[in-house]
């Protein structure tokens, strides 16, 4: 599949997250049963803990990997900020006419999620290179988002990530006028 900004853009507009709390625990229950390879994998259930709680439960265990339904903007943007970077992955589901079932994973690898600037040495080459590009803010999100599927496909960024990113972007950029982006 040769993905567009149009295919992009409509595939994503009437996706929701499940947001009531008895039916998200409903489908997390439901899930644990079902996928044994979710039953060793701390959930992050808001309701019942805060992400600092979380990632204090998270560490204290040898999975890399995580999971939630919670798509809230805030709890997003507080797992980014406690280090986690958030993947997504897609059930379908025995029922034709039921919509694949998008979950969170929430991860932590420090070995791959940590710049040491005191050690990085960028070559004559790379620095030669990066004259062609320019940091810019607000000028290529969705271009950026479609560049990301059209690589990978939907291997790590579905729908209900990108509908959760563009939540954090739009309302962030309304509110303060900005938000960050590296566009080439």
């Amino acid at each position: 599949h040769t993905w567009t900004m149009t295919d992009l853009r409509r595939d994503d507009e009437h996706w929701s997250p499940v947001t009531a709390g008895s039916a998200r625990n409903h489908l997390s229950q439901l899930l644990l049963s079902c996928l044994a390879y979710f039953r060793d994998k701390p959930l992050l259930c808001s309701e019942t803990e805060t992400v600092e709680e979380y990632t204090t439960r998270f560490l204290a265990q040898e999975e890399h990997y995580g999971w939630t339904l919670d798509y809230e903007p805030q709890i997003f943007c507080t797992l980014a900020h406690e280090g986690f970077i958030t993947t997504s992955c897609e059930f379908l589901t025995d029922e034709d006419s039921a919509p694949p079932i998008q979950l969170l994973l929430p991860w932590i690898a420090p070995e791959r999620h940590c710049l040491d600037f005191q050690h990085v040495r960028v070559s004559r080459q790379v620095r030669r290179c990066a004259k062609h590009y320019t940091m810019t803010t607000d000028q290529a999100f969705d271009e950026v988002m479609l560049g990301c599927v059209q690589q990978h496909g939907e291997d790590w960024l579905f729908r209900g990530l990108r509908w959760l990113l563009r939540q954090i972007f739009y309302h962030t950029s309304e509110a303060s006028g900005h938000s960050s982006s590296v566009d080439s």
